[in-house]
């Protein structure tokens, strides 16, 4: 499975990346989307996904339109943000859409 695959596999349940996010993604990374992911390199796609959450939380949270209607869940993206700092010994950072956080047992 390469990078891409994976990690929009990951955030699927959080809205469609865009190449925009992939390009941030990898030069954030130096990951090429295109890559395998590995073992090896699984700690730095986790990384550069922590990277990615703060851009998807600043999403709209639903869009309606001609009676159909999609929405995302938020908090569980805020979630798998803190579960993935806490993985990777990563301090959360308050940025817009996640509001302070103080410790990981606020979620």
């Amino acid at each position: 499975m390469t990078v891409r695959d994976y990690i929009e596999q990951k955030f699927s349940s959080y809205g469609t990346l865009t190449e925009a996010d992939i390009l941030e993604f990898s030069l954030n990374t130096n990951l090429s989307p295109d890559e395998e992911v590995s073992k090896e390199i699984l700690p730095e796609v986790e990384l550069g996904m922590i990277g990615l959450i703060p851009s998807l939380l600043l999403r709209p949270t639903s869009v309606t339109e001609s009676g159909f209607s999609i929405s995302w869940d938020k908090d569980g993206l805020r979630r798998y943000y803190l579960y993935l700092c806490k993985q990777n010994d990563v301090t959360p950072e308050a940025v817009s859409g996640l509001g302070i956080i103080s410790s990981y047992n606020d979620y």
